[in-house]
């Protein structure tokens, strides 16, 4: 992994071949990466206030802030972009005047500076800049001429750490979830993962994998940085939690949580279904042809509730629990035909706004309320239950469920799916008092409140 100081020094030699890499800021290019090698400054960090400190100021000519840095007895100025690669310690600089400082190169060039410190942590010399914060390493990309070849660019990658230390510089490949090393405790540490389909990345030595068994079946394992397995086996799914260090893996018949050493710490007989990542926990399921019955475990691993219940959501604001005595997920009453509800509201939907479609949704069964003692609040006889205060829900008695789906990025066209509610009686019901109230909704201008939609 090391880069051998010959490997530098040859380079070092070869600027007289290449001055095409001659540093945009007058600075010899390979010098600079000479001066910030990982293995020859052990204890520097590169970001501190005494090493290029970023000077605001408002342009006259731009409604933008931008920065001042010396070097070499000039003055540059570079912006700063949104960190949305870089998390909240870095920022991604930009310097636009690169064609008088670098005949060739047309384009802005990039690099990082500081939050904490407001100076320059990698020098604005770089095509792109992305930070892997798992992994504690910005790869930049840049391109030199060919000195064979005038026409062509050679594109290279060069690797730098969170303090600014650059580790090494190879032909730019194929880089996507996650780069071929890791910056841990002052350590350079290799990710070794050739010849495998990487799902997900938890961090540097935790990756969940997609296996392909004897039966085509796609099944799911866990990983560490240098390809070793970290589970007895490949399971169906796979859900790694690595806040509290568990992993929950689905089998045929039984769901098991793990360590993230592999370690079994609880099985649990019978669930063979992870249905949704909810707050603080897990729905888990017991499916089978004809219905699933549902139950919450934790993160650590603890199931909450003792029984199954056709449906059941962990309510956020408290210890209770809102389930479902029916069929949530029911096709009865579906055809192919067309629902006139449905296009009732979707009428009324479309005076709020146009980017709504509403779908139809036949769950089969009613909503009531449990304590954490599985003790019954509410019975279950309510269209729906929405939790709106501590200790305070409203309820619909008698209205019709429909779901719809709303875009929230034109460009994208992600969809948040959502409950509509249309009709029936509300009311709210206060949990220490025991008290009913009917009551009129205060709804936003889309007629939205919490997860559904009212339409009257």
């Amino acid at each position: 992994m090391r880069i051998r100081r010959e490997d530098l020094e040859r380079n070092i030699a070869s600027k007289e071949r290449r001055k095409e890499s001659e540093f945009l800021l007058y600075t010899d290019f390979e010098q600079y990466l000479s001066d910030r090698y990982f293995y020859d400054n052990p204890d520097r960090d590169f970001s501190g206030k005494d090493c290029f400190p970023l000077i605001e100021f408002k342009s006259e000519y731009s409604e933008h802030i931008w920065y001042r840095f010396h070097m070499n007895d000039r003055e540059f100025e570079v912006g700063k972009m949104p960190s949305e690669d870089c998390s909240s310690r870095f920022r991604n600089i930009y310097l636009t005047d690169t064609k008088a400082i670098n005949p060739w190169k047309y384009g802005t060039c990039y690099g990082i500076c500081s939050e904490e410190n407001n100076s320059i942590l990698i020098l604005p010399y770089f095509n792109s800049v992305r930070f892997y914060e798992l992994f504690n390493v910005f790869v930049c990309t840049t391109s030199f001429e060919d000195t064979v070849d005038p026409e062509t660019f050679l594109e290279q990658m060069y690797y730098f750490d969170e303090k600014g230390r650059f580790i090494k510089q190879e032909k730019r490949g194929n880089i996507g979830l996650f780069p071929d090393i890791a910056v841990i405790d002052n350590e350079v540490i290799e990710i070794k993962l050739d010849g495998f389909n990487v799902d997900e990345v938890y961090r540097y030595n935790l990756f969940v994998v997609c296996i392909i068994d004897y039966d085509n079946v796609v099944r799911k394992q866990v990983i560490d940085n240098t390809g070793n397995y970290i589970l007895d086996k490949a399971y169906l799914d796979v859900i790694v939690r690595t806040a509290e260090e568990t992993i929950f893996a689905v089998d045929e018949n039984e769901i098991i949580c793990f360590d993230t050493e592999g370690n079994k710490k609880r099985t649990y007989p019978g669930f063979n279904h992870i249905d949704e990542v909810v707050e603080n926990g897990l729905r888990i399921g017991k499916k089978s042809e004809k219905k699933t019955d549902f139950s919450i475990i934790n993160f650590n691993g603890e199931q909450l509730l003792k029984q199954t219940y056709d449906f059941v959501e962990k309510c956020s604001m408290n210890k209770n629990f809102k389930i479902f005595q029916g069929n949530w997920y029911s096709s009865t009453g579906y055809t192919d035909e067309i629902d006139p509800e449905t296009e009732i509201v979707q009428a009324k939907l479309n005076k709020i706004r146009t980017d709504i479609s509403v779908h139809r949704f036949h769950p089969n069964g009613k909503w009531g309320i449990i304590n954490e003692n599985e003790e019954i609040i509410l019975p279950g006889i309510y269209s729906w239950i929405e939790e709106i205060g501590e200790n305070t829900f409203l309820l619909n008695e008698g209205g019709r469920l429909l779901r719809c789906s709303k875009c929230i990025d034109e460009w994208d066209l992600d969809n948040v799916d959502k409950l509509i509610i249309h009709g029936g009686k509300w009311f709210t019901y206060n949990v220490l008092n025991t008290k009913f109230e009917a009551t009129e909704i205060e709804y936003d201008s889309n007629n939205f409140i919490n997860s559904v939609y009212k339409i009257e």
